[in-house]
């Protein structure tokens, strides 16, 4: 179906961030590297919409540790987990 988004199963996002994971760690990461393992930490761990991560100004500093404010739909704020510490 044209226009439909495929979701991924769980074995596929769990190999998505241990690779992003093992190339962001490793000692000759690039700053990309690291780019790609937080968006994808945002995108799973806190649930995140595409838009809500690339948004400009649409990220500030949550609650607390392993927290992160997001603006959404009709610009509502809303506080979600980040990374482990957010499980």
């Amino acid at each position: 179906m044209e226009g439909t988004a495929e979701i991924a199963g769980g074995a596929e996002v769990a190999e998505m961030l241990g690779r992003a994971s093992l190339a962001a760690n490793h000692p000759q990461a690039r700053g990309t590297d690291l780019r790609d393992w937080a968006i994808l930490e945002l995108l799973y761990a806190g649930g995140l919409r595409v838009s809500e991560v690339t948004a400009r100004c649409g990220l500030g500093p949550g609650t607390g540790p392993g927290r992160v404010q997001v603006r959404g739909k009709g610009r509502q704020r809303a506080d979600c987990a980040a990374g482990a510490r957010g499980d």
